[in-house]
């Protein structure tokens, strides 16, 4: 009797402390800082798309600037106002101008297909979690 219930709490001490670290690498993802946020990007372009040192340097700039600016913006208008995604996207425009200027033709292609390969698993993985609670919900 003794080992079942010294077992049963083992498993729930251990799903307990799996879950509560999923949810911390989760919430710490949205959560980096500008300079955090603009490394990882301009590390993860330099690997894909063959960035010089000087590109490298002049993208983590943009990135940098553009993350300052959006941080500043969701602390201004709150993170979910209409304000915020009318002007997220003009930022982002100015984003893609930015970069046009420093990366060649070649390398904004790649840039441009890899982003539509991401939003394409992105959705994939959006669509499949949909189903999974749709099937959950019409079980109850």
């Amino acid at each position: 009797m003794m080992k079942k219930l010294f077992l049963s709490m083992a498993l729930l001490l251990i799903f307990t402390v799996g879950t509560s670290i999923a949810q911390d690498k989760k919430g710490d993802r949205k959560n980096l800082d500008p300079t955090e946020k603009a490394t990882k990007v301009a590390d993860k372009m330099k690997q894909n798309l063959n960035l010089t040192d000087s590109q490298y340097k002049s993208v983590y700039n943009i990135f940098y600037n553009h993350f300052s600016e959006m941080k500043s913006l969701k602390d201004q208008y709150g993170k979910d106002s209409d304000e915020l995604k009318s002007t997220r996207k003009q930022k982002r425009e100015e984003l893609k101008k930015e970069l046009s200027g420093v990366l060649t033709s070649d390398q904004i292609q790649k840039m441009e297909e890899n982003r539509k390969k991401h939003k394409g698993k992105r959705n994939e993985k959006n669509k499949d979690r949909d189903d999974t609670r749709q099937k959950k919900n019409d079980s109850n």
